[in-house]
């Protein structure tokens, strides 16, 4: 289906925030496994997104995502709500990397799994703790914003 524009904040190559007009496509496709597999694997059914900018910005790159999803999407709504979603995967990606980088992810004690390609799967209370980590560090940063002289 295609609807009228849809606006998103997103950021530019500098940072900063910016909105962009996007016209929105969505369909329903079924995908098949390949012949040889398809005893054992079901088709998959999956949504796919076209947002794209009918005009490029002076600024910056104009938009054109096609995203596949396999999250039910039946009204412009919920499409919008999933290129939201999309449009802030740059703060994820940030808070992965400093996660990564600044608190040396890696190298902390999540049963080694990340550092060792060949130890099996973690299980439930590892990565129990691995969560309860990441819940820390969400409360400390938030915790540091809203409070005055922190940060």
């Amino acid at each position: 289906m295609r609807f009228p524009p849809s606006r998103f904040e997103v950021r530019d190559q500098r940072g900063r925030l910016v909105t962009a007009s996007v016209e929105l496509r969505y369909r329903r496709i079924t995908v098949l496994p390949p012949i040889g597999k398809q005893k054992r694997y079901r088709p998959l059914s999956v949504t796919v997104l076209h947002a794209r900018e009918p005009e490029t910005p002076k600024d910056r790159p104009a938009i054109d995502w096609q995203l596949i999803t396999d999250l039910l999407v039946d009204s412009l709504k919920q499409a919008v709500e999933k290129l939201g979603w999309y449009a802030r995967r740059w703060k994820i990606e940030v808070f992965h990397h400093i996660l990564k980088t600044g608190c040396r992810a890696e190298h902390a004690r999540l049963g080694g799994y990340l550092a060792r390609s060949r130890d099996p799967p973690p299980g439930n209370l590892v990565m129990w703790r691995g969560f309860a980590r990441l819940a820390d560090i969400a409360l400390g940063a938030a915790l540091a914003q809203t409070s005055p002289g922190c940060g």
